[in-house]
């Protein structure tokens, strides 16, 4: 099989690598491969590394942790806002006028 890494001069995405310490199907040295070969080629990408984990995120901590990030890194990156913009009040002008 070839690594993805060598084609990640070719990714245009942002990726988001989730890593389980302890995955028996992708070894650590796998994703620092990838992670180092987005990093050469100028690649947007976030890594997360969970000690301990499997790749399946079978304890829960992880599973949620690993959503959130998930959810966190889609909402930057398909609709340009972070977090804490899409949970702040609108501005005074966007609030609706109560009667």
């Amino acid at each position: 099989a070839i690594s993805p890494a060598y084609g990640a001069a070719r990714i245009r995405a942002p990726i988001l690598l989730g890593h389980g310490e302890q995955d028996p199907r992708f070894p650590e040295k796998h994703a620092d491969a990838m992670a180092s070969a987005l990093e050469r080629a100028g690649r947007p990408f976030e890594s997360i590394r969970y000690e301990g984990a499997t790749g399946d995120f079978l304890d829960d901590r992880d599973r949620i942790a690993f959503y959130r990030r998930l959810g966190d890194f889609f909402e930057r990156h398909l609709t340009g806002r972070s977090v804490a913009q899409r949970d702040a009040p609108p501005p005074a002008s966007q609030r609706p006028i109560r009667p």
